[in-house]
């Protein structure tokens, strides 16, 4: 028998299916070892549980800061303690472009054009500034700094002290004429993210107007797609550009990360968010639909899978992310609160993980597949029975998919189990698909053995 690799990346594109089936939904692919027959581990994606449920309609955003979450939906801005106790800090307008932000113990909002500050006892509307209808909001250098959408100006509010504003504390984002759409702290750098451009400013230490200045050479002719599709993490900023492409920061420059079939999903359906999480130090910028799985993209093996919600793959139900305590917490557009760990189901429902391989193909030539063995980190995990594993057989290239024929992988203490298909049949473009639905921690190897004629 041969070895094959299976499945290391999603690389199947919406628009041109027939060119590769290849796709990873709710696995992603781990290093292994140079001499291993793993191959690449797919891991299982971390799982949802529930933690809080708000009972809103309308998430906007979360932030964590000064040991709680910070939730802005349907009009309110809500504390929730690392006990899951809830309590709404007073009242906001309700806008699908929410930031939130924190300068020392007071928390930082924009929202539908107007700026917040919560003190710990009051919420209240913070005018008197250099701009009027205040976009988005960020900290860098004890500052804390607002855009405005209808214009390329930034301001910066009193050092250490967001409810004072002046206003001659501005500047403006002048290296091409677009408005800004995001402002977004990097580190020691502050990028501002205009409709078609970016520039990247520092604060020179100084005090007053004089304190942020841009960074000499660094404007850089591309924007932003909308203001919700940047984040930071890893001491990069991730986003979506005008130009249906993703970047990251390199540098004072952007360089793009996506592939074909990424491009292929942000121009045919508008990503909704962008947001980050990691996963036993992966770290994964995620690009959320409202009509297909979310594209993960894994900083550390440069990797793209997918994420997916039921036995069909669904839009991800997750809309932003926050890190708190060293736990991560996703919410959803209903104002569910979920943990995010390594509990291999969705809040009770299943969490479907599938690998689609790339098709066999021989120019052209009818190729018959005799046995299949799918090889993993059995013998591990306890369900109570064995675990189940299921293959689909596709002879079209990944069109079209036949039933499901699952195979047992073993129970506890059985490490030498493979799951075992013979007399498979043949196309001249024969891909396979295996499905993983059992709430159990199992690594599947993307090396698998073969036997073809």
């Amino acid at each position: 028998m041969a070895v094959l690799t299976f499945a290391t990346r999603s690389a199947r594109r919406s628009d041109d299916p027939g060119q590769t089936p290849e796709r990873l939904i709710n696995f992603y692919p781990q290093p292994g070892a140079e001499t291993s027959k793993a191959g690449f581990p797919l891991r299982s994606v971390l799982g949802l549980t529930t933690f809080a449920d708000l009972g809103i309609t309308l998430t906007r955003a979360i932030h964590a800061a000064n040991g709680s979450l910070w939730v802005a939906g349907s009009g309110k801005l809500w504390e929730i303690t690392s006990a899951g106790v809830k309590t709404s800090r007073g009242t906001i307008i309700d806008s699908a472009d929410t930031f939130i932000s924190a300068n020392g113990t007071k928390i930082t909002i924009c929202a539908g054009g107007t700026y917040y500050v919560w003190d710990g006892s009051t919420l209240d509307t913070i005018t008197g500034g250099a701009i009027t209808t205040e976009s988005t909001v960020d900290f860098h250098a004890q500052y804390t700094l607002l855009t405005e959408s209808t214009s390329g100006k930034f301001e910066w509010t009193t050092l250490a002290d967001p409810k004072t504003r002046n206003g001659l504390h501005f500047s403006t984002a002048e290296s091409h004429n677009d408005n800004l759409r995001r402002v977004i702290v990097n580190g020691s750098e502050v990028w501002l993210f205009g409709e078609i451009s970016t520039e990247v400013w520092f604060n020179t230490g100084a005090s007053g107007a004089s304190a942020f200045k841009r960074v000499s050479g660094a404007a850089i002719k591309r924007g932003l797609l909308s203001a919700g599709l940047a984040v930071q993490m890893a001491e990069r900023v991730f986003t979506v550009g005008d130009d249906n492409v993703a970047y990251q920061t390199d540098g004072l420059r952007v360089a793009p990360i996506s592939t074909p079939p990424v491009e292929v999903a942000i121009a045919a359906s508008a990503p909704t968010h962008c947001f980050t999480y990691s996963d036993e130090g992966h770290q994964f910028f995620v690009i959320r639909f409202s009509d297909r799985p979310a594209w993960c993209f894994d900083i550390k093996t440069r990797r793209w899978h997918e994420r997916g919600t039921g036995v069909t793959w669904d839009e991800w139900e997750i809309i932003a992310t926050a890190r708190l305590n060293g736990v991560w917490y996703g919410v959803n557009t209903l104002g569910k609160i979920y943990t995010m760990s390594r509990v291999n189901d969705d809040a009770g429902m299943v969490l479907s993980r599938m690998a689609q391989s790339t098709a066999l193909y021989d120019a052209g030539r009818f190729i018959t597949v005799f046995r299949f063995e799918l090889l993993g980190e059995v013998g591990t995990a306890d369900i109570g029975r064995e675990i189940k594993v299921a293959l689909q057989i596709s002879r079209d290239g990944g069109l079209t998919w036949e039933p499901e024929v699952s195979r047992s992988f073993g129970k506890i203490g059985e490490y030498r189990q493979r799951a075992v298909w013979n007399a498979l049949g043949g196309s001249e473009q024969m891909a396979g698909r295996i499905i993983l639905t059992d709430k159990a921690d199992v690594n599947v190897y993307s090396n698998v053995n073969i036997e073809v004629g």
